[in-house]
C-alpha cells in the first residue's frame, strides 16, 4: 500500500546481517515496534518467528509492510 515504507522495511530487514528479521526491524526501522509483536505477526503470516530476511519473499515483505503499521504503538 505504501511503496516508500515497503522499501524502507526491506532495507531495515537486511540492515543487520545474520540477525532474525524481527530483531533487524525492531532495531533499525525507527518505529516503536517490539520484536515480540513482529514475531507474532510473522507467525500469523504462517512463517516461523526466527526467520531471517533472506528467506522472505517479495510477497511476504508486501504483507509485512501492509500489516506492520497496525501494530505500531
Amino acid at each position: 500500500d505504501n511503496e516508500r515504507f515497503f522499501f524502507k522495511l526491506i532495507k531495515s530487514a537486511f540492515a543487520q546481517r545474520r540477525k532474525k528479521v524481527s530483531n533487524s526491524i525492531a532495531n533499525t526501522l525507527g518505529l516503536n515496534i517490539n520484536k515480540i509483536d513482529i514475531e507474532t505477526l510473522l507467525e500469523d503470516m504462517g512463517l516461523v518467528a526466527d526467520i531471517r530476511a533472506e528467506r522472505l519473499s517479495i510477497e511476504d515483505f508486501a504483507v509485512l509492510s501492509n500489516r506492520l503499521p497496525e501494530i505500531v504503538k
